[in-house]
């Protein structure tokens, strides 16, 4: 949120997708030295379908945490 509302957007969506992103194992995808490669090698477009397609995946998951508690 906070690089968010300070204008970097692609940081703030490489940050998440870093967070996120887990293998079948639960394991993280990506490591805090993926951050700069992210930045400056992937492609804008692909960065906001993939943290979007994680954003809704982890809220439709909390959602479901949420309703059998």
């Amino acid at each position: 949120i906070d690089l968010q509302s300070q204008g970097k957007t692609v940081e703030a969506l490489v940050e998440s997708i870093i967070n996120k992103a887990l293998n079948p194992d639960g394991k993280p995808i990506f490591h805090k030295f993926d951050k700069v490669t992210l930045m400056n090698e992937a492609d804008p477009t692909t960065l906001i379908k993939v943290a979007t397609a994680l954003n809704n995946a982890t809220s439709e998951y909390r959602t479901e945490e949420v309703e059998k508690n």
